[in-house]
């Protein structure tokens, strides 16, 4: 994406997307799921980013456990210092 090959990488975590909810371990899937929005948004669609993402919000929502995926998105140090 930094080289903005954001078509490709749409490509690429769609198919890894596949996947990664079925071997998820430390959260890769948040991970995929977090990299494929990214990418979607970039390629000017935001509707498909939310896509990407509602696997995942319907997941924290049902279990309460934001830390796993605030972790996986380096968001954890920010948490705790704000808090």
């Amino acid at each position: 994406m930094q080289e903005g090959r954001a078509g490709e990488a749409v490509a690429t975590l769609g198919e890894l997307v596949t996947r990664s909810s079925l071997l998820d371990t430390n959260s890769l899937d948040a991970t995929v799921r977090t990299w494929l929005a990214l990418a979607e948004h970039a390629e000017g669609s935001p509707a498909a980013a939310w896509r990407a993402l509602e696997p995942l919000i319907e997941r924290v929502e049902a279990s309460g456990n934001i830390a796993s995926v605030a972790n996986d998105a380096g968001l954890s140090a920010r948490a705790r210092a704000t808090s």
